[in-house]
């Protein structure tokens, strides 16, 4: 089935531009209009490793023009990515791990299982390597 699968390049983004508003615009309890926000990324934490969960509760309008320009940029770059058509039918590419974390995302895809199947071939090597030792 055709499709067209446009995401931000570095899967922890979301939550870095969820970490980046909140610590410009939320950060003080003072400000007026901001407790209620301000209480949130307190009980969240608003750092590097609970900025992907902040920005799935996050509803700030800050934050949605944020991710309404990345989403733009993203866009963008999968249409000069695929000038001639793009309409995709390959299966999904894989994400990257991101450059700025220790950690998987939460965001980004789980990579696909290793095969639990042994060829053959390799089998046989393996066998014949096991009963040399043991025997």
């Amino acid at each position: 089935m055709p499709y067209i699968f446009i995401a931000p390049e570095d899967p922890s983004a979301i939550g870095e531009i969820a970490r980046r508003v909140y610590r410009k615009h939320y950060q003080r309890p003072w400000k007026p209009g901001v407790r209620d926000l301000w209480l949130l990324g307190k009980i969240l934490g608003a750092d590097a490793m609970h900025s992907e969960l902040l920005s799935y509760v996050f509803f700030a309008s800050e934050f949605a023009e944020a991710l309404i320009q990345l989403g733009q940029a993203d866009a963008q770059r999968w249409l000069d990515e695929h000038p001639a058509d793009p309409w995709q039918l390959d299966p999904l590419p894989a994400w990257n791990q991101p450059t700025n974390a220790n950690t998987r995302a939460l965001s980004s895809p789980l990579q696909p299982p290793v095969p639990a199947i042994t060829p053959a071939s390799e089998l046989a090597a393996v066998t014949s390597a096991h009963s040399n030792r043991s025997g």
